[in-house]
């Protein structure tokens, strides 16, 4: 859904008295998101919309998740929302560069900030599994970064987990969990760990780790890397699988250390990756990933 002019200058009537649009920013998981300016107090915000008819649901979702979340420093905070016509409005604060954008401008990223990134990141899924909320759309457009502080954004697509049956088409293809490419409807919370740990590859090869063209391509690009698993790992990712199917190959070994033996990172950055990139579903916490060697001695500097 692209918004043409009329409907442009029609959202820009109708926010006049609070805040003036300035320019697009980008397209989330349900919806566009301009940035605007606060006419009040000159605030940079990010605006948000969606149709009313085909996502209300999913925005009204989204809001009040956030508005939960709001008490906590990692996650973007809800200034307003309204509804005009067909269009539901949503305004939050706006953060700074997405790490995305960051990883298309720097070549390479500082040591001290991939620190900062890690812990940060990790602690935001830790507050949001505490709460029982997948968000369900970890990627690098979706953490936002401001000199010392990382955000988790979009929930657009984030449900609260209570062990019932889910949607397995969801998440951005590359950091897609291999349990939800595998079309199991009861996956857990550790799918955000999977995705962010394919996020933290991603910062040290300056690209995504698995780039399928499709679910089939993308299942294959993860089982080249990480092996063919045993019969046991593959009815943790689904249980209904047909376990006898004479398609279904011997196990292969593990190549994940053979794509960063020659990275310069972090000392002990890939023990973390590694123990969050793994296809057995039971993956670590994010209390215990935090307990690693590498979180241990964490610089923080102004480094942006």
């Amino acid at each position: 859904m692209e918004l043409l002019n009329n409907e442009i200058e029609c959202m820009n009537t109708v926010i006049a008295n609070r805040y003036k649009i300035i320019e697009k920013k980008g397209q989330g998981s349900i919806g566009y998101v301009y940035k605007g300016l606060n006419l009040f107090n000159e605030e940079l915000v990010a605006i948000k919309f969606e149709l009313y008819d085909t996502k209300f649901k999913l925005l009204k979702h989204e809001t009040k998740i956030c508005k939960y979340l709001e008490n906590f420093s990692m996650f973007p905070s809800i200034k307003w929302s309204g509804i005009f016509s067909k269009y539901r409005y949503t305004v939050f604060e706006l953060l700074g560069i997405s790490l995305e954008d960051l990883l298309k401008r720097e070549q390479k990223l500082q040591l001290d900030l991939v620190y900062i990134i890690a812990n940060q990141a990790i602690d935001s899924i830790q507050c949001i599994h505490e709460q029982n909320i997948i968000h369900r759309d970890i990627k690098p457009d979706n953490i936002l970064i401001n000199y010392n502080k990382i955000c988790l954004a979009d929930f657009g697509t984030s449900k609260i987990f209570n062990g019932q049956k889910s949607t397995s088409y969801i998440s951005t293809r590359y950091y897609r969990a291999p349990e939800c490419i595998l079309e199991n409807e009861f996956y857990d919370m550790s799918i955000d760990i999977w995705a962010m740990g394919c996020v933290f590859a991603e910062i040290l090869l300056g690209k995504p780790l698995f780039i399928g063209t499709n679910n089939s391509d993308q299942l294959y690009k993860i089982f080249k890397i990480l092996g063919f698993p045993n019969k046991e790992i593959l009815k943790t990712l689904n249980p209904d699988l047909d376990l006898n199917n004479k398609s279904i190959i011997n196990e292969t070994s593990n190549k994940l250390h053979e794509i960063f033996k020659d990275i310069i990172m972090p000392n002990h950055f890939y023990t973390v990756i590694s123990s969050m990139i793994t296809l057995n579903r039971y993956r670590e916490k994010p209390e215990n990933i935090l307990k690693k060697t590498f979180f241990h001695d964490l610089k923080i500097e102004n480094i942006l």
